[in-house]
C-alpha cells in the first residue's frame, strides 16, 4: 500500500503499532523493514523522527489484510469500525 501526504504521522504509527500481523516499510530498493511486533524498535525510531513532521510518500506491506483495512480506515477518517 502506497500512502501519500501524511501530516498526522504520530497517529499513523500508533495505528500501525496496533496491527496484529507484521507490517513492513518497503524501501525504494525493494527492501523490507519490519515496523511492529518483535522488531518494534524500528517503529519507535521512525515515529520519533516524524512525530512533528510529515511524510510525502511511504509504502507499507501487510501480512494481515485486516491490518491493511485498519490503516485504510484510519487514512480515510473512518474510526471505530470493526
Amino acid at each position: 500500500m502506497k500512502i501519500y501526504n501524511i501530516n498526522n504521522t504520530k497517529e499513523l504509527f500508533d495505528t500501525i503499532a496496533e496491527c496484529k500481523g507484521s507490517v513492513e516499510l518497503v524501501g525504494s530498493d525493494g527492501s523490507h523493514l519490519k515496523l511492529n511486533k518483535e522488531n518494534g524498535k524500528n517503529l519507535d525510531i521512525l515515529s520519533g523522527s516524524y512525530v512533528h513532521g510529515s511524510i510525502d510518500e511511504i509504502e507499507l506491506s501487510f501480512e494481515n489484510g485486516d491490518d491493511a483495512m485498519k490503516v485504510f480506515r484510519f487514512l480515510s477518517g473512518i474510526r471505530n469500525v470493526a
